[in-house]
């Protein structure tokens, strides 16, 4: 008899480990964080609510989250591919500073609640003082920008982040960047376009070219990063770029691309919210598969092409 009572028991005990097992599985965001209204409304009642925290470090999965600090919003690119939400744990990068979510992800459907660009709200607290922020989810790359003298200046430099959809499992790649102004009548616009060059510091600190390939593209440190202005629809120059890939763009050569990519991003300078942009590769010598020797329309420097080799060429 007392076998079989030991016999029941583990097998109690060991179904009691497999549901267990298989909710922390399902419900990892919340076993993994405090996810409780009552907890909040608690915190509410009783401390005082800041206006500001001075809090800007939210960590996802131990990476920093890019911060907009006039919406006080933390931003999380996620697979809008899937259904299944990521395995996410979210954590106070500030010492200090504790945080609880008043409602929980799981009760939401992943691609409707991203299309909706719904927030999933975050009280950041502590002994004294709470503030409410926002955790927005996008189904789109982010990058984020430090610069030295402020976004919209004609020369910038700093360290760049970028964020891929898929970055808390596969992390981030950073680099330090120099970056100016691009466009002519496009620098009027309020929204800037930048040409961004991407550099890493040698043992001697010397800063040189950081050739990475970012989301999926070429291998380069060369960068456009497109403002999108006047494109109202934001479709209509990813669409002809597409069109052009699908027909033309491989037409002339296997080792060359007479074209462009772009992916879509968000970008974040300086703890701020700039918008949707485009980064795309250049259409440069380097994708037209050109060397020195050959000429190309328009090019401000043909290198070693002399007048008369020219000259000839076109009789």
């Amino acid at each position: 008899m007392k076998k079989k009572l030991i016999m029941l028991a583990s097998i109690l005990l060991l179904a009691g480990c497999l549901i267990f097992l298989q909710n922390y599985e399902s419900r990892s965001f919340q076993m993994l964080n405090t996810v409780s209204e009552q907890l909040a409304e608690e915190i509410k009642n009783t401390r005082t609510q800041a206006s500001d925290m001075d809090f800007s470090c939210l960590l996802c999965n131990e990476m920093r989250l890019p911060f907009d600090s006039n919406g006080k919003n933390f931003y999380i690119s996620v697979d809008m591919n899937t259904r299944e939400w990521e395995e996410l744990s979210f954590q106070s990068g500030q010492e200090g500073y504790q945080l609880v979510f008043p409602k929980d992800l799981l009760q939401y459907d992943k691609q409707n609640y991203i299309a909706a660009g719904s927030g999933l709200p975050v009280i950041v607290y502590d002994e004294a003082q709470y503030a409410e922020y926002t955790l927005i989810f996008t189904g789109l790359p982010v990058i984020d920008l430090t610069t030295d003298v402020g976004i919209y200046q004609e020369n910038i430099q700093g360290d760049v982040v970028f964020y891929d959809t898929n970055f808390s499992n596969h992390g981030i790649m950073q680099s330090k960047y120099k970056a100016h102004l691009r466009g002519n009548t496009s620098r009027m616009y309020p929204k800037k376009g930048y040409k961004l060059n991407l550099l890493k510091a040698t043992a001697s600190e010397t800063l040189v070219k950081n050739q990475q390939s970012v989301f999926g593209m070429r291998t380069d440190d060369d960068w456009i990063l497109y403002a999108l202005y006047n494109d109202e629809s934001k479709i209509r120059d990813r669409l002809s770029i597409d069109i052009w890939n699908a027909f033309g763009a491989k037409s002339v050569s296997d080792k060359a691309v007479y074209g462009t990519n772009l992916t879509y991003v968000e970008l974040i300078a300086d703890n701020s919210y700039c918008g949707l942009y485009g980064l795309m590769e250049p259409v440069d010598a380097k994708q037209l598969d050109l060397s020195t020797e050959d000429y190309l329309y328009k090019r401000k420097n043909p290198h070693g092409l002399r007048y008369e080799e020219f000259a000839k060429a076109t009789d």
